[in-house]
């Protein structure tokens, strides 16, 4: 389908792809800036709170000290966004074990052809998304789910971040990197597109929502696999 008869997202959708590059862009910049500036809290021998009882009395200047300010700020705003990210991972974890436990219960049927071959097909790739593909999304989002709890500690928060920097530039050098998660988001977009699956449309939903796995429908496999899913199946 040509990208002008593709129906708009409504506006504020978590797939408008200018938010995730924003959250992204803010995510890298949050933990480089904690990094930063608590360097300069261990340099001036000053921790969060102190610098944030001296805020509230006044006494801080806007150089010298003053970054160490910001530090205990962007620490508890990390700190609060962290453990929201962790309740909502929580919730998405309820609603993946949910669809797991009830895997053998959907319908799933071919799209547009119907033969024998068509049907040991889809019943193989059904398999797949049931058995393995849903199971590594569980894992995946349990991961974050521990790791943003971990990093609503402060202090705590920074150590995940250099740990989670440090992962990813080893499997990039590795060139490991995102290969599983696109392997998984590759056959649960191509599930989504050949045939009428309720589990695999629970499973988008849950990742986005209703309304945002029936956009994702409009795209290409590759678009919805790369530029969506990827995204949403990381344990970070």
């Amino acid at each position: 389908m040509p990208e002008s008869e593709i129906p708009a997202l409504p506006q504020g959708e978590a797939v408008n792809k200018h938010l995730q590059i924003a959250k992204k862009v803010g995510k890298g910049g949050a933990t480089a800036a904690s990094v930063g500036i608590q360097i300069a809290q261990v340099a001036t021998g000053t921790s969060s709170l102190s610098v944030i009882a001296a805020a509230v009395a006044g006494g801080v200047s806007a150089t010298g000290v003053g970054l160490v300010v910001t530090g205990g700020v962007l620490t508890i705003a990390s700190s609060i966004a962290s453990g929201r990210a962790a309740y909502k991972t929580k919730q998405h974890l309820n609603g993946l074990h949910t669809i797991l436990s009830n895997k053998t219960a959907y319908e799933c049927q071919c799209k547009r052809v119907d033969n024998m071959d068509a049907e040991q097909a889809r019943q193989l790739f059904h398999a797949m998304i049931a058995d393995h593909v849903l199971p590594y999304i569980i894992g995946k989002k349990t991961a974050k789910m521990y790791r943003k709890g971990a990093s609503a500690i402060p202090g705590v928060g920074l150590l995940e971040g250099i740990r989670a920097i440090g992962k990813k530039g080893y499997k990039f050098a590795s060139g490991t990197l995102g290969a599983k998660r696109e392997r998984a988001a590759g056959h649960l977009a191509r599930h989504l597109q050949q045939y009428d699956c309720k589990m695999v449309e629970d499973i988008i939903s849950e990742l986005y929502s209703v309304e945002e796995m029936q956009w994702l429908k409009y795209h290409t496999t590759h678009k919805v696999a790369k530029e969506f899913l990827m995204e949403k199946i990381k344990s970070t």
